[in-house]
């Protein structure tokens, strides 16, 4: 009898973790390339001086910079200063964005400086245009 018990302990376990293995849920959605978070490679800062005000300012061509990344994604900017990366803007150096443009500006010069971006497109918004919160539930396939 005894054999028998540890006998079916050992089946269910096995018919479990089988059970398990063969049952695929995706948590997670898969994106596809024109869905993906990039990045740029570190680019060393030529800043020039405005010749109308004190400023110094810098065009970063950014090919992947669309209007529905303005409109909908998210930006982030950084540089990289005595070995750390901070965010440009704790630094002093602001970006305005347009399509295929990164436009730096800051009050002091920061030529040498490394600068990378960082894009993240939208998918999904989590509000609606009354400010309504969305509740979305990831399918499990």
């Amino acid at each position: 009898m005894r054999k028998l018990t540890i006998f079916s302990l050992v089946a269910a376990f096995a018919i479990g973790m089988v059970s398990i293995g063969g049952c695929k849920k995706n948590y997670y959605t898969t994106s596809s390339s024109t869905d993906s978070v990039m990045y740029s490679p570190w680019i060393t800062l030529q800043m020039v001086k405005d010749a109308n005000d004190s400023n110094y300012q810098q065009n970063i061509a950014a090919k992947s910079l669309t209007q529905s990344i303005i409109d909908k994604g998210t930006i982030l900017t950084f540089l990289q200063y005595q070995g750390q990366v901070n965010y440009a803007s704790d630094l002093g150096v602001y970006p305005t964005f347009t399509v295929g443009n990164i436009n730096l500006f800051t009050g002091l010069n920061a030529t040498g400086l490394q600068f990378r971006y960082v894009l993240i497109p939208g998918k999904t918004a989590v509000t609606d245009y009354k400010s309504v919160i969305k509740n979305y539930n990831i399918p499990i396939q």
